[in-house]
């Protein structure tokens, strides 16, 4: 650890974990060093590596085994509140990036009305293909209104789609209402996706807003061993 850094000792130890399972250092499904172990290595206390290990199994990037330890999990992406795909990746110390499949301008009623715009209004129509590490997760189509960033077209779309949004339109997505279905991959999916026949997805549709504007509809699918969504729901009392 470095006392004279700016960043909290659990914070250091985090990036260290990760940086290691990265470097595959740390290998799926390997024990790591017990709190007292990591305490004596760094000189840090029980406390500090505790809430670096709770936080990592909190994003699954760990999981604990009672009376046997703590191990490294298959890292799958963890969709929990309003994150792009990009920063799910990183968080897991992984590399994101984006293969453009498809560019086009339409006109989908059904859309557009999800939208509360016109029939007839033009969208652009943008598909990737997701990747974390190389590896390919999820396919994402985006259908954005022309009048909201009418030359969206000419952007490099082989990065983070929210940092575009943000950076060049000063667009901030502050809700999502989505739908969440289990699935079997198609063939297309399959072979995108390099997975097996009959092998599970989730499909996620919905509608982004920012400002109480209805700014975009995504949909998307994603691989069911890659990929986890988090939720938390709260009863409302009558």
């Amino acid at each position: 650890m470095n006392v004279n850094s700016e960043k909290p000792a659990y914070v250091q130890l985090k990036e260290y974990i990760l940086n290691c399972i990265a470097d595959e250092s740390y290998k799926i499904g390997m024990r790591l060093p017990s709190e007292r172990q990591f305490c004596e290595l760094y000189s840090i206390s029980r406390m500090t590596v505790r809430r670096a290990l709770d936080e990592l199994v909190q994003s699954g990037v760990l999981y604990r085994i009672q009376g046997s330890g703590t191990y490294i999990s298959k890292r799958k992406m963890q969709h929990s509140g309003i994150m792009s795909f990009s920063e799910m990746a990183k968080n897991l110390g992984m590399e994101p990036s984006a293969v453009l499949l498809e560019k086009r301008t339409l006109i989908d009623s059904a859309i557009s009305n999800s939208l509360m715009l016109k029939p007839e209004t033009e969208l652009l129509m943008i598909k990737r293909l997701r990747k974390a590490n190389d590896s390919p997760i999820g396919i994402e189509q985006v259908f954005i209104p022309l009048i909201y960033c009418e030359d969206l077209n000419n952007s490099d779309l082989t990065g983070s789609f929210y940092k575009i949004l943000t950076q060049k339109y000063s667009y901030k997505i502050q809700q999502m209402d989505i739908t969440v279905n289990a699935s079997r991959a198609n063939k297309t999916e399959q072979e995108l996706l390099i997975l097996s026949k009959g092998a599970p997805v989730l499909r996620v549709e919905g509608v982004s807003y920012t400002d109480g504007l209805a700014l975009l509809f995504q949909r998307s699918t994603y691989s069911g061993d890659d990929f986890t969504l988090n939720a938390s729901i709260t009863k409302r009392w009558s």
